[in-house]
């Protein structure tokens, strides 16, 4: 996964177009004029390998957590042929516990004492998608790294045992990346390939193709090389570069296909979507690519972890059952469903209009059928007359995506003379194709509403796993957290990972932890029991959690409060914001005994934030930095080369009592049916340009004084959420009429998703809470209440 995210600029394509597209066409266009494509079938052409998914960095894990059914649903509605997205192509990680950006993916191999195994949920994903389509691809990466793998023969070890047990796993790889995620082409990558890999690769009888570099800083980096060193070229079978929709000379002069082997997706918003979709479109034609994976499509993390809101379907309440599937799931069935892996990108019938407008043609190199998908994301509609040869002289279907409507059936188009006229409308795809059988396919039972996480809720660990499985709805940030079977005859969660991998080389420098639950938690109790082998070594659990950046540079615990113990009996209470832990309260413990399982529970009520450890409240404090948020389970050491054993098991969650709220229903910003603002003195943000820090990817900024904000709500408490920093401002809040706080959000260190007024114990009923800006820049994200009033 890349480790910015930002709008690409269109400035390169927009040049491209002008050079590929006649002047007079345009010129044409301008007058109303229809854009003439001449399409020949006889004419250059490139094979097409497919729209698919980057299954990596644990986004597909809280799916095996799902009810059957709905788990059943989702997968046909990603993979299953002509039915949703019909995905061709599941690109898996080669884990290395190691976070590679929104959690991590288990190794196979993990020290050469290990015997290989096919560990974690990406195994289960390829046979899933595999049962549903017999024609899937596969493709494999490797981000990090077990701290084993040293040198070139270890490394050729490495990677063909992965090959070898995903044959065993009846989905064998097509294409394989010997390099890392977003490493440039190097010599000694050349090398390695040229006189290990590609020899080994031959030696073993497998079938895998080699692609190079998955690169995103200098962009087809290995092309050069490529057309330099016939022993390379030779080796190899595609190169592939990262978040691009054009390619460089050298690329294009290689003859090999070109692969964009991870790139954007629409992140729920419909303006970056039909964006996606022309960047899809001009990759296809003049980028003279043939494959684009998005990262992710599957969209399993929580809300509050890093590169959330990405996919094309999210599913990350397993509890419930619930998912939800976005117009970009249809934006891309709008390609996948008209052309299969093995036909043709017809070069005459592809190309750039200009920053909007795009389209692609694909042939049936058997039948002669063929499809065209136009992109129109601009503001007005675009005629076009399309001259065809060499194809089927058939009627056209009509499919079309909008904002309103997703992957609609218009009618047929009959081409006269084998030419025909079609105009597709401003922020819409339109694909016509002479072949049938695409549908709009539906779940086999209806998405299930809402639901929390009933409370109480408890794992021992133990009952329905065996060993090895991770647990349920827990989301793994670094290191490995498994059940292993207890010397007692039972089952425990350990923490496995003592060896830290070679990490990707992003700062992943915080010890491993694990996340679970709603971010609704409010008031309530979290205790596991937790056995810690030694001093150096540290057992957490944390309540409230904001957010999870397990790549951060500094050296931190997962943002909200936690209460830690280590093997020497030293306990400590902390608040973590970025990359500032604060101490509240800390302590030793008389008579400790680390050869015992000690019970550690943190109580988080309002303001109030207390830590019990064997049922002893060792202290309570007073702080209002979070609000609500997630548990974790976590480790720590003072050993800076090593990650620590640390045993778990007996894990209770558990609301007050019946008169205290353990959820909150949350709003963000952007729901304009809740939140009232005065038409002056506001920025909303979101979409494209939103943040991922930002709670659904949206945050309104007061920029003005005078600026209000005013909404309803139910409850005995109200927390509203946002952003302090250098420039923040300050505002008063008044909960019905009466002057609660002057709140002040400057802060010499940014901190999201904290909040900036709560206040609890309010009379039961409707509220009006009413905030009016004094000064500065005031960011809000979201607010939380028991229920609000529209």
């Amino acid at each position: 996964m890349k480790h910015t995210e930002k709008t690409y600029a269109f400035a390169a394509i927009t040049r491209l177009a002008t050079r590929l597209l006649l002047p007079t066409l345009l010129l044409a266009q301008a007058m109303g004029a229809p854009t003439v494509v001449n399409v020949d079938g006889n004419g250059p052409s490139r094979a097409f390998y497919g729209i698919g998914l980057v299954n990596s960095s644990g986004t597909s894990k809280l799916l095996q957590d799902y009810p059957a059914d709905q788990q059943s649903d989702i997968l046909d509605l990603l993979f299953k042929p002509k039915f949703g997205a019909s995905l061709q192509l599941v690109k898996n990680e080669i884990g290395a516990d190691s976070n590679s950006s929104s959690g991590t993916e288990p190794s196979h191999w993990r020290n050469p004492s290990d015997t290989p195994s096919a560990r974690g949920v990406n195994f289960w994903i390829a046979r899933q998608a595999k049962a549903r389509n017999p024609g899937m691809q596969f493709a494999a990466l490797r981000w990090a790294t077990p701290a084993w793998v040293k040198d070139d023969a270890a490394k050729c070890k490495y990677l063909t045992s992965f090959l070898d047990l995903m044959s065993a796993n009846g989905t064998p790889v097509d294409f394989i990346g010997p390099g890392i995620n977003e490493d440039d082409y190097t010599a000694p990558l050349g090398s390695f390939i040229k006189n290990t890999f590609k020899p080994a690769l031959d030696a073993g009888g497998y079938t895998s193709k080699i692609i190079i570099a998955d690169d995103i800083k200098k962009q087809w980096s290995a092309a050069p090389a490529v057309n330099e060193d016939p022993a390379l070229k030779a080796a190899i079978f595609a190169l592939s570069a990262h978040y691009t929709d054009t390619s460089t000379a050298a690329a294009k002069s290689s003859g090999l296909p070109l692969f964009n082997a991870e790139s954007d997706t629409g992140m729920m918003d419909w303006t970056r979507g039909i964006w996606v979709a022309r960047r899809i479109a001009t990759a296809l034609s003049v980028g003279k690519q043939s494959m684009w994976l998005f990262q992710p499509a599957l969209d399993c993390v929580y809300e509050n972890i890093r590169y959330q809101r990405k996919g094309i379907l999210t599913a990350n309440t397993p509890w419930s059952g619930r998912y939800e599937v976005h117009p970009d799931l249809w934006l891309t069935a709008q390609f996948t469903q008209f052309a299969d892996v093995g036909w043709r990108i017809l070069d005459t019938g592809s190309g750039v209009m200009d920053r909007d407008n795009a389209y692609v043609t694909f042939k049936d190199p058997r039948s002669g059928a063929y499809s065209i998908v136009i992109v129109n994301g601009g503001s007005h509609d675009m005629a076009y007359t399309f001259n065809i040869a060499n194809v089927a002289d058939a009627a056209l279907h009509v499919w079309t995506t909008d904002e309103q409507a997703q992957f609609v059936r218009k009618s047929s188009i009959t081409p006269q003379q084998r030419t025909f006229n079609v105009t597709v409308p401003a922020r819409s795809v339109y694909s016509l194709t002479t072949t049938d059988g695409q549908q709009k396919g539906q779940p086999a039972r209806a998405i299930p509403a809402p639901k929390l996480l009933a409370l109480p809720y408890t794992d021992d660990f133990s009952a329905g796993y065996a060993a090895g499985d991770q647990p349920r709805y827990f989301h793994d940030q670094n290191g490995a957290f498994e059940i292993v079977d207890d010397r007692s005859g039972g089952r425990v969660l350990k923490q496995v990972i003592t060896t830290l991998p070679r990490d990707w080389g992003q700062g992943n420098s915080q010890p491993p932890f694990t996340v679970m639950g709603g971010l609704e938690f409010a008031n309530y109790t979290v205790g596991t029991d937790a056995k810690i082998p030694d001093a150096s070594a540290s057992a957490g659990v944390a309540a409230r959690l904001s957010q999870i950046n397990p790549m951060a540079a500094a050296r931190t615990q997962p943002e909200g409060y936690s209460l830690w113990l280590d093997g020497a009996g030293r306990w400590a209470l902390k608040k973590s914001t970025g990359a500032t832990v604060t101490v509240l309260s800390s302590g030793t413990l008389a008579g400790y005994d680390n050869s015992r399982w000690h019970h550690l529970k943190i109580v988080v009520n309002g303001q109030a934030i207390a830590g019990l450890i064997d049922d002893a409240k060792l202290a309570t404090v007073t702080d209002d930095t979070f609000a609500s948020g997630n548990i974790a389970l976590a480790t720590d050491t003072t050993n800076k080369n090593a990650w620590p054993n640390i045993l778990f098991k007996n894990l209770r969650i558990e609301a007050i009592d019946p008169a205290t709220p353990a959820f909150v229903e949350q709003r963000d910003d952007g729901d304009h049916e809740v939140f009232s603002y005065s038409k002056e003195g506001w920025k909303h943000v979101g979409g494209v340009t939103a943040s991922q820090t930002d709670f659904k990817r949206t945050r309104s900024i007061a920029e003005k004084a005078g600026a209000t904000l005013e909404f309803s709500f139910s409850g005995p408490q109200v927390s509203l959420v946002g952003v302090k920093n250098k420039t923040g401002g300050k505002a008063d809040v008044y909960i019905d009429d009466v002057l609660q706080a002057t709140i002040d959000t400057a802060s010499p260190v940014t901190q999201n998703r904290t909040a900036l007024f709560s206040a609890y114990g309010l009379k039961p009923g409707r509220h009006a809470l009413r905030l009016v800006v004094n000064s500065g820049a005031l960011t809000v994200d979201l607010a939380e209440a028991q229920g609000f009033n529209r």
